[in-house]
């Protein structure tokens, strides 16, 4: 069955082909991470770098949470990052390098809350090459010169200064060459303001390279080498080399004098089994890294350091340091001021393993993760407390070869040091991905993902909106067609009272330390309550259907009533003025006078169509009443009335809408474009505001235009869907600024994201009514009602897009599928070197294999036994795998069912597959055993066919067929399997005791990786060999393949557009449609014996069809996930992508053609005139390893709302469009596809 990836207007079929591409999650993996007081203030940020991201963290002292500050797409490689600080500055600056070949100095502006480049030097080519340099580095600790050193060969070093402008630059680069050399790693030696050295870890293969026999190979000598800059005459040059161990491979600095403290300097070497310090004219000292109790040394291979940090206060500093397991070491040096004289390690904590670790001063430890959440700790002690550590000396390992002693051991056990207290949460190693709509709550598809490593694994659903966290929960008498929160006089803090409304009366609530009723608030009881508003200084007003009742301070009551016949059926107010209208659609006006009297304004207005909707808005800032009332009337139309006492409710303006309107806002939100100006020593304090009229329709559409400031005109009007149900208008706040709740089928939360006016859903239940309410517990908090159930809640992380919810699984994901008839999935899971282990979690338990353990002994097997199993992991075990099939429910978060594989099988394909013969389905999985990845064999295969079980929640083996090589793709074909093995593809057919084989073919590829079908045609991914398209012949009973590609891609993800059509993504972060030629593509299927396509002359090693490339991308990241799916209410649908990362993306058609050319411009423009600050060159970024064609990034267009407001106006005048245009163009294409 043939399907289209666009709607009606906008086919892939129909060329040319365009497309934009948007990211809808930034990569979650972490390069590196950097601490500095980037602000100028005394606090540390964070700097992380995510792919092509430089992001920045603000710790929250209140909280102690990490708050993204700023995130930047550099559209480029990021290889490496570094703080420093030039002597007399109050901040730190970043160094930068990328694959742009060049070097740049960025600062952030805390003001703008932006980076701004200082400097940019060229020093290489562009992209990332082994004797380029960018790789590694390094600067003094002075934040003199900075070392940039490529892996092999070169190496620069540059001089940092001030200008006399007092701006930083670089100097021209000093060469530290040296040829046929390896780099693992440099660091900066802390000499004090000596001239700077440079320690790197380096082997000369000059001898290696000219020997044919191997034997130079193996006498290769690692040596840690210090170079000098020499300030005075300006070059470089080669101070001391020593050898150390041949796998070493870090370096940590040791401080060095400062002031009136004098430090060692030199650094430590981290290799494997142990630690040593080394420095010029000091003789070494070596400690070992202790190993786990029970481990076998003669069996596991020995610990080596992955990662650490030094942290100094003053004249104390130590290190910490973590293995390759995730254990943390510290290790400190004991000295007499320029000599060291004990080297002491000792066990501290467990952690998941980290790329980079991170000390702030405040106290804290940031590991930005390999896999999984990124952490943020705090420190409760230094671990001198803890007397049952065994600490290890130098003293003790001084002559011969450290593996001659004992060895060392320590017993791995729960955090005791450390204190996590925020967690950044990550999607890497993402491995697979599904869009699906299992979440009959949501109007949209869900995102599911696999992805972790180890007990770090996880299976987790991805919802569009953000978190919120719930602060109460109860239950009301009936069910509420109002709620309003108020306060009592004008200068308080919190609320004093919850209004509810109901059909015939009314409730009201104190909110204290209690929440109670209470009847002598002065409110009228025994009506129905339309509006509530706290009056001038000290009194309060209720609106109802009877007029309107004004509630001093001393409880004393005056109201006014409307003229006989008449009643009020809507109403606005803000603290200073009443706008009523009564149904004769009549307006009435009131204002409040200084001695705090209604006034009623003498004229009426009476207006063609009944009023059902009203908003006066609060008074702005400096102003003594709001210019502008709203009505929207039941005509469909909205009018924007006078408030100005010269010319009160005469009609400004007048607008049609597609429906009735349901509720209407008049709303300010602060501009975040605009930039404070310092004047005379003054900062303006708060950016000015613009005045938006948000319109709820009855069909679900929200509307929002801005309103002239003098004119009352509705201009830059944009729309959106928002779900089935009429809107309702609700003001909130949140971070201290305007926001806004439109409540639908979903609640939706709009406000202003940096310069742009965004809308989220909340992750919760539908609410009917809501208001923002200030409470003790929460200032900034939401009471919501849906039926006779209250709910008071606060947002959490808001701008955070997508909400993520994580089921943990046993071992490490590879495929997952899900089948027809229920909401669950199942995940082949396979770990290699490791050892089963019980957890605390019961659903992470099951029954261990039935390989032998010969890593752990048994006497030492308890102490593993209680550990958190993603904080340590499983304890290693060579050549061995273990395997499971898990039943995960993500709608319940939980594991259902789990099977263990024994005899060192491992999973690694799953599928689910609807067998015609039996007219049901089964689930079947891809076993391999004794499975070694390099060089890649094992011993064999197996398909296993499973039974489902009490409706998909258990499984029950069936049976399991051997064959000869492990497949490696499964997906059902017609009623049959279809299975991908190396460069077999076959078909199975279910039998009683095992699966038939009912055809196979071999194909000219090297590993079958993807598989995708339409009718007859199958679509078939391969390693490194591309796309093929195949046709089945039932006739003939035979697979023949009939078009391929002409460029051997690597795939790792693929999905059929269409027929035709194929989007697939490769191992090097490409993304590209390949279609078949039409006329080829007839001719497969009309010919029933397949003698034509048989008969045709192959070339290119190939098939005689090649197929065309009709778009192609580079997106930066290994896609892992292809899907289709339309992730907006009522949009269009796209292609979700998810890449290895934890990127989330999508690549959208374009509406028409006209869309996709105008975005082409503006792209064109952007690469112009906001260049990427890295240095990149943004088109050769996007068309990494070809030429990008045919797609738009939209992720650099989108950049626009945050330029200049000249540059914006450039752009503007250069496309020939006003610059609301341009970003209401942005938004639709965006929103009407995506989020």
């Amino acid at each position: 069955m043939s399907s289209k990836l666009l709607t009606t207007g906008a086919s892939l079929s129909s060329p040319p082909l365009h497309l934009y591409s948007v990211t809808l999650k930034k990569p979650t993996a972490f390069i590196k991470s950097i601490v500095g007081q980037f602000s100028g203030k005394r606090s540390q940020d964070i700097i992380v770098i995510r792919g092509s991201y430089i992001d920045l963290y603000h710790i929250n002292k209140e909280t102690e949470k990490l708050e993204l500050q700023l995130s930047y797409n550099l559209f480029g490689i990021i290889r490496s990052i570094a703080p420093f600080r030039i002597a007399g500055s109050s901040k730190d600056h970043v160094i930068v390098t990328s694959d742009s070949g060049r070097v740049a100095i960025l600062d952030y502006n805390p003001d703008k809350n932006v980076f701004e480049q200082l400097h940019l030097e060229t020093f290489g080519k562009s992209g990332i090459r082994r004797i380029v340099p960018g790789q590694y580095l390094t600067v003094d600790p002075k934040g003199r010169a900075a070392l940039i050193a490529s892996v092999e060969k070169n190496k620069l070093v540059y001089v940092l200064n001030r200008d006399s402008a007092a701006n930083v630059t670089i100097s021209s680069p000093l060469e530290a060459h040296t040829p046929r050399t390896i780099v693992y790693d440099v660091v900066s030696v802390d000499v004090g303001y000596e001239n700077p050295i440079f320690a790197a870890l380096e082997v000369d293969y000059t001898h290696a390279e000219s020997d044919p026999t191997g034997v130079a190979y193996d006498e290769l000598e690692k040596k840690v080498t210090f170079y000098e800059l020499d300030l005075g005459l300006n070059h470089v040059v080669r101070k001391w080399t020593a050898p150390v161990d041949k796998h070493s491979t870090i370096l940590l600095q040791v401080p060095g004098p400062d002031g009136e403290n004098t430090l060692p300097s030199g650094v430590l070497v981290g290799t494997n089994g142990y630690i040593s310090y080394r420095n010029m004219n000091q003789p070494e000292l070596r400690v070992p890294i202790p190993r786990r109790h029970g481990t076998d040394p003669t069996i596991a291979p020995p610990t080596s350091i992955v990662s650490g940090i030094m942290h100094k206060n003053h004249d104390d500093f130590f290190f910490i340091v973590q293995t390759e397991l995730g254990d943390l070491f510290k290790i400190e040096l004991e000295h007499d001021g320029e000599n060291v004289i004990d080297l002491t390690i000792r066990y501290f904590d467990t952690i998941p393993l980290a790329i980079s670790l991170n000390i702030l001063k405040s106290g804290f430890l940031f590991a930005s993760c390999e896999n999984g959440n990124h952490k943020f700790y705090r420190f409760l002690t230094l671990g001198y407390e803890n007397g049952e550590v065994e600490v290890f000396s130098s003293k003790n390992f001084t002559d011969g070869e450290i593996n001659q002693y004992p060895v060392s051991y320590f017993t791995p056990k729960s955090l005791t040091n450390l204190e996590i207290v925020h967690e950044i949460k990550a999607l890497h190693p993402l491995i697979g991905s599904q869009v699906l709509h299992l979440d009959e709550t949501q109007d949209i598809p869900q995102i599911y993902t696999i992805g972790g490593q180890g007990a770090n694994s996880h299976l987790q659903s991805l919802v569009h909106g953000m978190d919120i966290s719930e602060i109460v929960a109860s239950e009301l008498p009936d069910t509420p067609i109002g709620v309003w929160t108020v306060k009592v006089t004008d200068i308080d803090r919190f609320d004093k009272y919850i209004v509810f409304s109901f059909r015939d009366r009314t409730l009201v609530l104190s909110v204290g330390d209690n929440v109670e009723e209470v009847t002598d608030s002065g409110f009228s009881l025994e009506v129905s309550t339309l509006a509530v508003e706290q009056l001038g200084q000290d009194s309060i007003l209720q609106v109802h259907e009877g007029g309107i009742r004004h509630i001093s301070s001393s409880k004393n009551v005056s109201e006014w009533e409307p003229p006989q016949g008449c009643r009020v059926t809507c109403a606005t107010t803000n603290n200073f003025q009443i706008a009523i209208a009564l149904s004769n659609n009549c307006i009435v006006y009131f204002e409040l006078d200084d001695e705090g009297q209604l006034n009623e304004y003498e004229d009426h207005k009476e207006l063609p169509s009944a009023p059902i909707a009203m908003s006066i808005g609060k008074i702005p800032e400096g102003k003594l009443r709001s210019l502008f009332l709203a009505v929207g009337c039941d005509d469909s139309t909205i009018r924007i009335l006078s408030l100005d006492l010269e010319s009160t409710l005469e009609p400004l303006t007048m607008a049609a809408l597609t429906a009735p309107p349901n509720d209407v806002l008049i709303h300010s939100m602060f501009d975040n474009s605009y930039i404070p100006k310092s004047k005379n020593g003054s900062v303006l304090p708060l950016p000015p505001s613009t005045l938006y009229l948000h319109i709820g329709l009855s069909n679900g559409v929200y509307v929002m235009s801005q309103i002239e400031d003098i004119t009352g005109q509705l201009s830059n009007t944009r729309k959106r869907f928002l779900g089935p149900k009429k809107v309702k208008l609700v003001p909130i706040r949140h971070n201290s600024q305007n926001c806004l709740l439109a409540l639908s089928s979903t609640p939706w939360m709009g406000y202003m994201n940096g310069v742009n006016y965004e809308m989220t859903p909340l992750v919760c239940s539908s609410l009917s009514y809501a208001a923002g309410l200030s409470i003790a517990q929460n200032e900034e908090a939401i009471v919501g009602t849906k039926d006779n159930l209250i709910q008071i809640f606060s947002v959490n992380d808001v701008g955070e897009k997508l909400f993520q919810q994580a089921v943990p699984l046993k071992f490490s994901p590879r495929r997952f599928t899900k089948n027809s008839f229920s909401s669950y999935f199942y995940v082949a899971e396979a770990d290699n070197h490791t050892q089963i282990v019980n957890s605390g979690n019961p659903s992470l338990n099951g029954k261990t294999n039935g390989h032998h353990d010969n890593s752990i002994k048994e006497e030492f097997k308890e102490l593993y036994e209680d550990l958190d199993r993603v904080q340590a992991g499983y304890p290693h075990v060579l050549k061995s795998w273990a395997s499971a099939i898990q039943v995960v429910s993500p709608l319940t978060q939980e594991v259902l069912d789990t099977v263990i594989l024994d005899n060192n099988e491992a999973a690694f394909a799953i599928a689910n597959c609807y067998f015609i013969s039996h007219e049901r389905e089964f689930l079947v999985v891809a076993t391999s055993c004794d499975t070694e990845i390099l060089p890649k064999k094992s011993s064999g295969g197996y398909i296993h066919v499973y039974e489902y079980k009490d409706k998909g929640r258990k499984l029950n083996l069936l049976h399991k067929t051997k064959v000869a090589t492990a497949p490696s793709a499964m997906i059902e074909f017609q009623g049959r399997l279809l299975v991908g093995m190396g460069n077999l593809l076959s078909i199975y057919e279910l039998g009683i005791k095992q699966l038939l084989r009912k055809v196979e073919t071999k194909l000219n590829l090297n590993t079958i990786i993807t598989l995708d079908t339409q009718g007859s045609r199958i679509v078939v991914g391969d390693v490194r060999d591309s796309i093929t398209f195949i046709v089945y012949k039932p006739v003939t009973n035979s697979l023949i393949a009939f078009a391929d590609d002409v460029v051997a891609r690597h795939i790792t993800s693929a999905i059929m557009l269409d027929y035709d059509t194929v989007l697939a993504g490769d191992r090097f972060g490409n993304i590209f449609v390949l279609r078949c030629p039409a006329a080829a593509s007839r001719a497969s299927d009309e010919d029933d014996y397949g003698g034509n396509i048989l008969n045709q002359q192959g070339y290119l090693g190939g098939t005689g069809t090649k197929l065309e490339l009709l778009a192609h991308y580079f997106v930066g990241d290994i896609v892992t996930g292809l899907s289709r799916a339309a992730l907006a209410v009522g949009g269009r649908q796209s292609v979700i992508y998810t890449g290895i990362q934890g990127t989330v993306g999508a690549i959208v058609p374009f509406a028409t053609k006209k869309d996709g050319e105008f975005m082409a411009q503006l792209e064109r423009q952007m690469r112009i005139h906001a260049p990427p600050m890295a240095g990149r060159n943004h088109l050769v970024y996007r068309g990494y390893y070809a030429p990008v064609k045919m797609v738009v990034d939209g992720d650099l267009c989108e950049q626009f709302g945050g330029l200049p407001g000249s540059l914006q106006d450039t752009i503007a005048k250069d496309l020939e469009r006003s610059v609301k245009d341009i970003t209401r163009k942005i938004d639709d294409i965006r929103i009407g596809s995506v989020f």
